[in-house]
Parts: structure tokens; sequence; C-alpha cells
């Protein structure tokens, strides 16, 4: 069964982790942690030829899902250099 986190600890944890780090520092993060060379971790792009033939509704949600996983591999990179070193 889950504990109850404490008020404090919440409302810490909704501040740190609920929004997105500016550019800059998600950057500065990906710098330092490379992701690991495995196909879970690439982002495919939308073919050029492609791209030019799909409507506006495809290529916006393309962009929308190209940004959540760039979001997620930003997570994922810290989270396997610090499970490379541990292992």
């Amino acid at each position: 069964m889950l504990r109850p986190v404490p008020e404090r600890t919440r409302r810490f944890l909704t501040e740190k982790f609920l929004k997105p780090l500016p550019n800059e520092a998600r950057l500065r993060v990906r710098r330092l942690f490379a992701l690991p060379d495995v196909e879970a971790t690439n982002v495919p792009q939308m073919d050029f030829f492609v791209k030019s033939h799909a409507s506006n509704a495809a290529k916006s949600i393309d962009r929308e899902l190209a940004k959540l996983q760039a979001l997620i591999n930003n997570g994922i990179a810290p989270i396997t250099a610090i499970q490379t070193k541990l292992c």
C-alpha cells in the first residue's frame, strides 16, 4: 500500500517536475548525458517526399509527437547513464 506523500514533498515535486525544463537547461543536460545507441531512442523524421504531400494536420501531429519523444528522451538519457554506472 502506498503511503501518503507529505504536503511539503508534494509541493516540491509538483513545482520541480510538472513543467518542462527551459531549452538552455534541457540542451545542457543532453550534452552531459548522451542517449544510448538503441533503436528505442531513435526519433524518426517524416520523409521529405511524404512531408511535402502531407496535410497540415498530419504535419502538426508529427511535430507534437516529435516534441513528446524529445522530452521523453531528455529524461531517459540521464537515467540510463546512472543505470550504466551502477551495472
